[in-house]
């Protein structure tokens, strides 16, 4: 995923909160598993989901830290089985 504007930025936004609701909703649907892993990777998630809104309000996220991020978080989440919908 090429990231090239604040728009772009947006979308990983966007993304990283898709992938927080639907292991939320994992979590609450099969509370029965062991979901160690993905508790872990929710919290990850939502760290760089609150330090990219940060960077992304004061106008200082380089593109090369969203596109780090981005193909990171979609290898992890990958690795996990869960699909992130591009928008």
């Amino acid at each position: 995923m090429k990231i090239r504007s604040k728009g772009d930025a947006v979308s990983l936004v966007i993304n990283l909160k898709q992938a927080i609701r639907g292991i939320n909703t994992l979590l609450r649907s099969q509370w029965y598993n062991d979901h160690k892993d993905f508790v872990e990777l929710k919290y990850k998630l939502s760290k760089r989901l609150e330090e990219a809104e940060e960077l992304i309000a004061s106008g200082e996220l380089p593109d090369c830290v969203i596109e780090e991020w981005s193909e990171k978080t979609e290898r992890e989440l990958k690795l996990l089985g869960i699909k992130v919908k591009k928008i």
